[in-house]
């Protein structure tokens, strides 16, 4: 489906993410999400992300966070706690940044600019409000940046619109996950 979708755009390949078919050094960012909780030794597959960076190449990473991810994903054979995860990049990393993921239900008040924006890479003059907190560790997903060098300073998150639910949707998606 890659290949169909964007083989234009990118190469493609299939691989175990515990021992990587690439040289030490291929590249200066690599970007895993939602990999590490799907193989037997995920701290094998950490192992194989630095190894395949360039010296002072970034890493992003992300997985689900063992104790608030509800335990029902057969496909998941070891989950980190976030608390985890952070340690073991810090064992790998000279600079770690974990950024915390969380669904969250969101009402957009906008203009008719914003209504019709369809473009994913343009931005909304908009303000975010949480209207309930949550502390760190009680995230959905842990995503780790990491690095040898130095990190940037500007990674403080992003909120992303990814569509609209009919909140009767919502509620009966919500009862559902209950009941699981």
């Amino acid at each position: 489906a890659a290949h169909r979708h964007y083989g234009h755009l990118a190469t493609f390949g299939e691989g175990d993410v515990q021992m990587l078919g690439f040289e030490n050094g291929s590249f200066d960012l690599v970007v895993s999400f939602e990999t590490i909780e799907h193989v037997p030794d995920p701290l094998r597959a950490l192992d194989e992300l630095k190894r395949v960076l360039v010296p002072g190449g970034i890493l992003v990473v992300s997985t689900p966070n063992r104790g608030v991810y509800p335990p029902t994903n057969p496909y998941h054979l070891v989950e980190l706690a976030s608390v985890e995860f952070e340690l073991e990049l810090k064992r790998r990393f000279e600079h770690v940044r974990i950024l915390r993921q969380h669904v969250h239900m969101t009402s957009l008040i906008t203009d008719e600019e914003g209504q019709g924006a369809f473009d994913p890479e343009a931005e909304l003059e908009i303000s975010t409000r949480k209207m309930i907190g949550a502390e760190p560790g009680e995230e959905l997903y842990a995503i780790g940046i990491a690095s040898d060098e130095p990190l940037p300073e500007d990674l403080n998150g992003i909120a992303m619109l990814t569509g609209t639910v009919a909140v009767k949707d919502w509620e009966n998606a919500a009862a559902a996950w209950e009941l699981r």
